[in-house]
C-alpha cells in the first residue's frame, strides 16, 4: 500500500524533519558541552603552563587537564560557528571541531595570567601546540573568525591572518552565506561597544 502525499503536505513534512535534526543536533551539542566542561574557578594555571588537551566541546572551546583538574579553555581572540548542517554555510563549526580533535591527548602550552576567566567560568587563553597559536591556525585556515569585541595583544595578527583567508576563500570564506554571517557578527560586536 503507496501513500500519496500532496506537494504542500510533503513540503511540510520535509520542515518538520529538518526542526527535529536540527533540535537534536543542538541537544547532542549542549549534552556534550555539558558533560566535558570543567570549571577553572580556583585553577592555579601560570602563564606557560603545560596542560593536556582532552577533546573539543566546539570551534572555539576545549577540555582540558591540569593535573587533575579538569577545566575548560575558551580560545582567546577567535569565534567559530556553532556545529550546525545548514545548507550553504559548508559547515565551518564542524571543520573548526575537526581541527581542534586533531590535538586530543596532546600537550599545549598556556598563554595567560590565568585569571582571566568568563561568565560559564571558562579560562580566555591562547593555546600553543609545538610552538603554534592554535587560534591562529583556525584563523588561518578560515575556520574562525576573529573575535574583535574585547582586544587582546595578536589582534592584529590575528586579523592579518583573517585578511589573508578571506582574500584566499579558505574554510567559512569560500562560501558567500558564512562570509555573510561573519560580517554580521562583527557588525554586532562593534554594535555593542
Amino acid at each position: 500500500m503507496s501513500v500519496e502525499l500532496s506537494p504542500t503536505a510533503a513540503f511540510r513534512l520535509l520542515i518538520a524533519s529538518m526542526l527535529m535534526l536540527s533540535v537534536y543536533f543542538t541537544v547532542d551539542v549542549e549534552l556534550r558541552r555539558y558533560a566535558l566542561q570543567g570549571d577553572a574557578t580556583g585553577l592555579a594555571l601560570e602563564d606557560g603552563a603545560t596542560v593536556q588537551i582532552e577533546q573539543p566541546i566546539d570551534g572555539d572551546e576545549l577540555a582540558m587537564r591540569l593535573g587533575d583538574a579538569a577545566f575548560t579553555l575558551r580560545l582567546l581572540g577567535v569565534k567559530a560557528f556553532d556545529v550546525t548542517n545548514e545548507p550553504g554555510l559548508g559547515n565551518p563549526g564542524q571543520r573548526a571541531v575537526d581541527q581542534l580533535a586533531r590535538l586530543n591527548g596532546r600537550s599545549g602550552t598556556v598563554r595567560s595570567d590565568g585569571t582571566t576567566l568568563d561568565r560559564n567560568d571558562r579560562l580566555i587563553a591562547a593555546l600553543d601546540v609545538d610552538g603554534e597559536d592554535v587560534g591562529a591556525a583556525l584563523v588561518r585556515e578560515g575556520w574562525a573568525v576573529v573575535y574583535t569585541k574585547y582586544p587582546f595583544p595578536d589582534l592584529d595578527a590575528y586579523l592579518a591572518l583573517e585578511a589573508e583567508a578571506r582574500a584566499e576563500h579558505r574554510g567559512l570564506w569560500s562560501s558567500p552565506k558564512a562570509t555573510e554571517r561573519a560580517q554580521l557578527m562583527r557588525a554586532s560586536w562593534e554594535a555593542d561597544e
